[in-house]
């Protein structure tokens, strides 16, 4: 019986292997894939209520001080920001990776990527199939990148999914406060200080996306203000959407003056799915 040495170490945390990356340091980034697929159908929800960006433990990430008074109904009280435009472009790039990974690994094997199914993210169905092709991937020689890379994509969604209110952005008083009521709210009180206005939720919805309309937003920016106009939608697909309908210019497009990010005007992404969902509603 003759007795294997692993000749090399591994890079991430010095163990003998006889791989890029030891067998632990794989199984590490199957956890993390796991992780993915399983906090991945939660962001889709989480990430269009989420008025602040917090750790999954639920300590909020920003010191913000919540009032103890008695929250009148439909209201609560106003925060920093309407929605987390930050925690969608981190879980957009998140995908991202996760993409460019199952492309890599198809382009390589000759293994096609399986189609998606309806009502399925697609970085659910790229997880899964990366997670096949695990051990292949310890003799990588980007299996050091991999790994950490699948770290950080577990950690960053975990950091999204927090355990939100089921609460939705009501609209902007008057002094200045954004505002969040019940899902099923007629209307909303503003609680800053002695402000006290109220007022009807549909129209103050309506009088945000009017204030909105000339604001210049990535498509995952997009895809998150379309998923809160229209709870019915999926962010993955309205995301694809508007990368569409700038392509084909029906809606402007340009790059962003900070960044290399294309943006469009959400004014004219706002349109177009109000028009369709009035179709939808006429038939």
């Amino acid at each position: 019986m003759t007795l294997t040495t692993a000749t090399n170490t591994c890079p991430i945390c010095e163990r003998p292997t006889e791989t890029t990356v030891c067998e632990n340091e794989i199984k590490n980034a199957g956890l993390c894939l796991n992780n993915i697929l399983t906090l991945a159908p939660e962001v889709e929800t989480t990430v269009c209520r989420q008025s602040r960006y917090a750790v999954r433990n639920g300590r909020p990430a920003m010191n913000i001080k919540y009032d103890n008074e008695p929250k009148p109904t439909g209201g609560l009280r106003p925060t920093q920001l309407p929605v987390n435009l930050d925690a969608a472009n981190k879980a957009a790039k998140v995908y991202k990776v996760v993409a460019d990974w199952a492309d890599m690994i198809s382009a390589q094997t000759g293994a096609p990527r399986p189609d998606t199914p309806l009502g399925q993210e697609q970085v659910v169905t790229d997880a899964r199939f990366i997670s096949f092709f695990l051990p292949k991937m310890a003799s990588h020689p980007k299996a050091v990148q991999f790994v950490e890379e699948m770290r950080v994509c577990s950690y960053t969604l975990s950091m999204i999914v927090d355990a939100p209110e089921q609460l939705q952005i009501a609209g902007r008083c008057e002094c200045g406060e954004y505002l969040y009521a019940g899902i099923d709210a007629a209307s909303v009180t503003c609680r800053f200080k002695t402000c006290g206005n109220v007022y009807d939720v549909v129209q103050a919805r309506h009088g945000l996306i009017e204030a909105l309309r000339e604001f210049e937003v990535t498509a995952a920016q997009a895809a998150l203000l379309v998923c809160y106009i229209d709870p019915r939608r999926d962010r993955d697909r309205s995301r694809k959407n508007v990368i569409q309908w700038g392509m084909r210019e029906r809606i402007w497009s340009g790059l962003s003056p900070t960044s290399t990010d294309t943006v469009y005007r959400f004014g004219e992404i706002a349109d177009r799915v109000f028009r369709e969902m009035a179709e939808y509603e006429a038939k």
